[in-house]
């Protein structure tokens, strides 16, 4: 490591060069006494010659470079060493700064012999006129193992301040996790404190100087919330999905997890969950495009916006856009789905309540579980009424197979109805119900295909596994 000198002076850094040129030039210097109320380690060094005062500091020197500081913040200690340092006074550099304050025309006490008895006055460090001048020690040292030591101290004394955070266990209950402050080290403060302290012989103990970091949320903040309680809650089932798909609504439900609504706030699916897409770690799965099952990018997630949907509806928000799919999925009754494709169709509503919400989503077991904690409203109670108004039979198509038997017909995919429904909202309060239409939407039926070998001038044989009226969809999307 670097040696340098170091005056502990506001923790200042001081070159000796100047006195060990003053002593190569100035021959009277030694014969005078430094004058009274000249104090070096809070050692009264008035009367002294330049050698009896040079002796008196070595013994101190000694003491100042071995004893250890004790550092406390609380009800820690520390042992600061400042051998592990190279901690050295520079006794005669100490001397000559000394005297030096003599040069400005502070005189002491004349020598031996000069027949003038009178009592000088000493300087302080800014060299004005004083009756105690107190002269910093010159002082070298290891600057960068006196950082580390003080990094290490950092890392056991720092700590980040802890956030107030809401906490809901199984029983959807909340609980309140309250903040606390957290703790830095003040370098500068600490740095400062400790040169002091090694000035000194005695009471050789500081405490350390400790920041107090305040947290970006307090207590008070959570609580102004208002989250209190379950407001609504929907889940739907995942069937037997492919794993891609089941990756895709994970992915899904951790971005909308935790989010909160302020009140009057409008919430985004699109702008929570992002872009669907490969380097957003989305994989390949079945989606619903013009009437048919495809594979697509992130599907999936249409069962995660349709089960926030639910949710949304049953905690009486406003449904700002929501658009159905064009084929009814499995996992919802039909009008209480929500499709949704980044920047291009999207679920929004807004917070109507007087609390903040908070989305707890989850998939539990094969089930998308999304609760909504608030405040909820008294003496209210909300259901959804879906209405089918008409349904649309599945149209058949066939396809030719020529490894049939001649004249054989396969039913390979019953298809599903279609359907014309409207959703109503009931809103029970007191002894009124209000009834508000939510949507009415029509789905198309998906088609029926039947795999068949027309035999030349034949009759067509009945289809095995023919189409039932009411079929659903065998799988989600």
């Amino acid at each position: 490591m670097a040696m340098v000198t170091m005056m502990i002076a506001a923790a200042s850094i001081t070159l000796i060069a100047g006195y060990s040129s003053r002593e190569a030039t100035e021959n009277g210097t030694t014969a005078w006494r430094l004058p009274m109320g000249t104090m070096i380690c809070g050692v009264e060094f008035g009367g002294l010659t330049r050698e009896e005062a040079i002796s008196r500091l070595r013994g101190i020197a000694t003491i100042l470079e071995t004893r250890p500081v004790a550092l406390s913040h609380e009800d820690q200690v520390w042992i600061f060493d400042p051998r592990a340092v190279e901690m050295r006074v520079l006794v005669e550099a100490t001397i000559e700064r000394a005297f030096a304050e003599l040069e400005r025309g502070f005189r002491g006490i004349p020598g031996p012999g000069n027949g003038q008895p009178g009592i000088g006055r000493g300087a302080n460090r800014s060299g004005s006129h004083s009756g105690v001048a107190e002269i910093s020690p010159v002082i070298t040292g290891d600057t960068g193992a006196l950082r580390q030591y003080l990094s290490a101290l950092a890392v056991e004394i720092n700590h980040q301040p802890r956030n107030a955070y809401i906490f809901i266990d199984q029983k959807d209950q909340v609980h309140l996790v309250r903040s606390a402050p957290g703790h830095s080290l003040d370098w500068r403060a600490t740095w400062t404190r400790l040169f002091e302290a090694l000035q000194s012989p005695v009471g050789r103990e500081i405490q350390l100087s400790v920041t107090e970091v305040d947290p970006l949320v307090t207590t008070e903040d959570v609580q102004a919330m208002g989250i209190r309680e379950l407001v609504s809650s929907f889940s739907t089932q995942l069937g037997s999905l492919a794993e891609d798909r089941v990756h895709n609504i994970e992915l899904a439900i951790e971005a909308i997890d935790g989010c909160t609504i302020a009140p009057g706030e409008e919430f985004s699916f699109n702008a929570i969950v992002g872009p669907r897409s490969r380097e957003a770690g989305y994989k390949e799965a079945p989606v619903v495009l013009n009437s048919e099952l495809v594979p697509g990018i992130g599907g999936g997630i249409c069962q995660v916006s349709s089960t926030l949907y639910n949710a949304a509806l049953l905690a009486n928000l406003d449904i700002t856009a929501r658009t159905p799919h064009s084929i009814a999925p499995a996992y919802v009754p039909p009008g209480r789905d929500a499709t949704v494709a980044y920047n291009y169709l999207d679920l929004r509503f807004k917070n109507s309540l007087p609390s903040h919400i908070m989305v707890v989503a989850r998939l539990e077991g094969r089930s998308v579980v999304v609760k909504l904690f608030g405040t909820k409203p008294r003496d209210q109670e909300i259901s959804i009424d879906v209405r089918i108004e008409e349904k649309l039979h599945p149209r058949i198509i066939e396809k030719r197979d020529p490894t049939l038997a001649p004249g054989e017909r396969k039913m390979e995919d019953n298809g599903s109805p279609g359907y014309v429904v409207s959703v109503w909202r009931l809103v029970k309060k007191g002894g009124s119900i209000y009834r508000e239409l939510i949507s009415r939407d029509r789905y198309d039926p998906r088609p029926a295909l039947v795999r068949v070998n027309y035999e030349p001038g034949g009759d067509m044989g009945p289809v095995s596994g023919a189409a039932r009226d009411g079929d659903r969809p065998a799988a989600a999307w």
